[in-house]
């Protein structure tokens, strides 16, 4: 590979990059808002071994900045559980929803899991539950072949569910589709 090309003018650019923090700033201001929306007596009640939710950031993944919003927080692939709102610059944002084995199994055993699949998400296909390019892909129109829960659950011995959410309007706006996705959500995983 050459030698990297030194653009002088983006590195000189001040105002893209206090754009590009103001905009990091609002996405971890949204998701803290959204995160205060849950207090872990609430996520406690609904499933038991929440650790809460959990603001992060990071600059790298797939070279691209990203904020995440993390709720219950449970990644155990037997028992566990979790809701990750992903804003993935350059790629967009994502509600992904992860169940272990065991309790993915009883979410398909009480009719559960349908309810997902009706409301727009589909079981992505990756070498592990932060396979994110692979699902990207897969939000993104390129056919797949389609799996079962069933059939999800016994290759990958989790379930996952994914759905990528349409930005526009203000911020205001967005936090509102962002909690009504969520509380959605939950309707669906109580079991």
């Amino acid at each position: 590979m050459g030698e990297p090309k030194l653009n002088i003018q983006l590195l000189q650019n001040r105002d893209i990059h206090e754009e590009i923090f103001e905009l990091k700033s609002a996405f971890k201001h949204l998701f803290t808002d959204i995160a205060n929306h849950f207090p872990q007596s609430q996520l406690s009640d609904m499933y038991p071994e929440s650790k809460g939710c959990k603001v992060s950031m990071g600059n790298e993944l797939g070279h691209c900045p990203y904020q995440v919003l993390d709720i219950f927080r449970d990644f155990d692939k037997t028992h566990g559980h979790n809701i990750r709102v992903l804003n993935w610059w350059g790629h967009g944002l994502f509600v992904l929803v992860f169940f272990g084995e065991k309790f993915g199994k009883e979410l398909v055993e009480k009719k559960k899991a349908a309810k997902f699949l009706e409301n727009g998400f589909i079981l992505p296909k990756g070498k592990n539950p932060y396979d994110y390019a692979n699902f990207f892909k897969q939000l993104s129109g390129t056919p797949t072949p389609i799996l079962s829960c069933e059939e999800h659950i016994s290759k990958f011995r989790y379930l996952q569910f994914a759905k990528k959410l349409e930005m526009s309007g203000s911020m205001g706006n967005l936090k509102s589709q962002v909690l009504e996705e969520l509380e959605r959500i939950l309707r669906f995983c109580r079991i």
